[in-house]
C-alpha cells in the first residue's frame, strides 16, 4: 500500500494583493491511481472580473482530468470574495514524468502564473526476492489409454462427426423428394439509422444514469452506436477496441467532423467504463445527444 505523501507546491504573484496557487496531495502515483489537485486564487476587495484559466480533459500528455468539483469561494467581512478555488481529480496510465504547465488566470487585465507541477507515475513493482529456478526434467508416463484418448479427442470427434455426415447424407439422398413449398417474400426491414434511433430512446427512458448507474447507461449508449457502425458500414465494431475501431473507420466516408464526434464519445465512455469516472448529469445528456446526431448525420452515407 503506497503511502500518501501530501505535497504541495504554491506560487503567488503578488498585484494589488492578488494572489494564484496550486497545490497535489502526491506528486508520486502508481499507474492507475489518482491524485487531487487544489487550484485557486486569492482576491483583494478591489477585483471586479476573474478569468478562471482553460481546464481540458487533459492537463497534459498522459494526465487525464476524471472529476472537476465545483468552484468554492471564501468571503471576507465585508462580503466581498476573498478566495476562489477549485478541486480536480487526475490519474494516469503510462508511466514517466509528466509535466503539468503553470495555469494563468486573469484579474482585471493582469495575468497570474501558478506554478508548474511534475508527476512521478510508477509502474507495479514486482517482488525481487524472487529466484529463478530450474526446469523440471521431463516426465515420461506409462502408455495409458484414456490419456491417449484424452490427447487425441479432437481426432476421434472429427472422425465420428464426419462418418454421421456420410451416413446422414445417404439416408437423405435415399428418402423421396418432396415438392418445394412456396417460400415466403422476404419482410422488408427497418432502415438500420431507425432502428437504433429507437433504441437510443429506450435507453434513455430506462434512466439508467438517474439511478446512479452511470457505467451502464455510457456502455449501452456506446454498444448502441457500435451496432450501428457495424451494420452500416460492415465493421466488427463490437469486437474492438476504441482505438482499433477508430483506425478502421478512417477508411469509411464519415467526414472528419463525424470521426472527431465517434473519438470523443468512445473515449469519455472509456473513462467511465474502466477509469472509474463519474460523470456529471450533463455529461451523460450530451452522450446520447452525440450518438443521435451521429447516427443522423450519417443516414445518407454508405
Amino acid at each position: 500500500m503506497r503511502a500518501i505523501v501530501a505535497i504541495a507546491f504554491t506560487i503567488t504573484l503578488a498585484a494589488q494583493g492578488q494572489n494564484a496557487f496550486v497545490s497535489a496531495d502526491t506528486l508520486v502515483l502508481r499507474i492507475g491511481e489518482r491524485a487531487n489537485i487544489t487550484l485557486g486564487i486569492d482576491l483583494s476587495g478591489a477585483a471586479t472580473k476573474v478569468n478562471w484559466p482553460a481546464l481540458n480533459d487533459t492537463l497534459a500528455p498522459h494526465l487525464e482530468v476524471i472529476r472537476r468539483g465545483a468552484m468554492d469561494t471564501l468571503r471576507s467581512e465585508n462580503g466581498t470574495i476573498a478566495r476562489i478555488n477549485q478541486r480536480l481529480e487526475i490519474t494516469s496510465f503510462d508511466t514517466g514524468f509528466w509535466a503539468v504547465p503553470p495555469f494563468t488566470f486573469t484579474v482585471d487585465g493582469r495575468n497570474l502564473e501558478t506554478a508548474p507541477l511534475l508527476f512521478e507515475i510508477r509502474g507495479v513493482a514486482v517482488d525481487e526476492g524472487g529466484r529463478p529456478r530450474d526446469l523440471s526434467p521431463l516426465f515420461e508416463p506409462p502408455f495409458d489409454l484414456g490419456y491417449w484418448l484424452r490427447q487425441h479427442w479432437m481426432w476421434i470427434t472429427a472422425g465420428i462427426a464426419l462418418l454421421g455426415l456420410i451416413i446422414a447424407m445417404i439416408i437423405q439422398f435415399r428418402k423421396p423428394r418432396k415438392p418445394k413449398a412456396s417460400t415466403p417474400a422476404p419482410v422488408a426491414q427497418r432502415p438500420v439509422h431507425e432502428r437504433f434511433l429507437e433504441l437510443l430512446d429506450r435507453i434513455e427512458k430506462e434512466q439508467l444514469w438517474q439511478a446512479g448507474d452511470h457505467k451502464a447507461h455510457q456502455s449501452q449508449v456506446t454498444d448502441a452506436v457500435r451496432g450501428y457502425i457495424e451494420e452500416r458500414y460492415d465493421i466488427p465494431a463490437l469486437e474492438r477496441t476504441t482505438d482499433e475501431l477508430l483506425q478502421a473507420i478512417r477508411v469509411t466516408t464519415l467526414s472528419p467532423e463525424q470521426q472527431q464526434l465517434l473519438a470523443n464519445m468512445l473515449r469519455a465512455a472509456d473513462l467511465v467504463k474502466f477509469a472509474k469516472a463519474v460523470p456529471s448529469p450533463s455529461e451523460n445528456e450530451q452522450l446520447l445527444r452525440s450518438a443521435r446526431d451521429f447516427i443522423r448525420a450519417t443516414i445518407t452515407h454508405g
